[in-house]
């Protein structure tokens, strides 16, 4: 678990959850409020927690379709309530791992490989996403396929 440079942490991190609800919720509809809050709690907990945000992370994965479709309805931003719970632990994890002495290292030649997926698709993203509408969906595709790499190492941490 990561030290937390506050000592009131939780606290006020519920205050800010509490402040965010109140804030949309006076400014819009009560659902928006309340899955704002409910997020801006996941990514709070992802960063304090990250095993277990990443064990959620890997129960929820299989279901998230399900849950986009039938309880989102099929909205947007239901596809980003992985993301809240994944990154910030993935962040958290990053740090943990710099902590340790025996740090884990990532074999060149997979760096190397990625390093080069990553260049290609930046550049198909560029040559033919050229408009602005088909450039936010070959971000949220490259996330897809570059985003999801890291939990291989993370998803092999947790059961070492």
């Amino acid at each position: 678990m990561i030290s937390s440079p506050w000592k009131n942490f939780n606290f006020i991190f519920v205050l800010l959850t509490v402040a965010v609800f109140i804030l949309i919720n006076f400014s819009s509809v009560f659902h928006l409020g309340f899955f704002s809050a409910v997020i801006f709690f996941g990514v709070g907990f992802a960063y304090k927690y990250p095993r277990k945000a990443i064990w959620a992370f890997l129960i929820y994965l299989p279901f998230s379709g399900t849950v986009t479709y039938w309880i989102g309805g099929g909205s947007p931003l239901f596809t980003f309530i992985k993301d809240a719970l994944y990154f910030p632990a993935l962040i958290a994890f990053i740090q943990e791992w710099r902590q340790e002495p025996n740090q884990f290292q990532i074999n060149k030649p997979l760096a190397i490989s990625l390093s080069m997926l990553l260049g290609w698709c930046l550049v198909v993203i560029l040559l033919v996403n050229s408009t602005q509408e088909n450039l936010a969906q070959g971000i949220m595709g490259l996330k897809v396929l570059m985003g999801y790499i890291p939990l291989i190492f993370c998803a092999y941490y947790l059961i070492i």
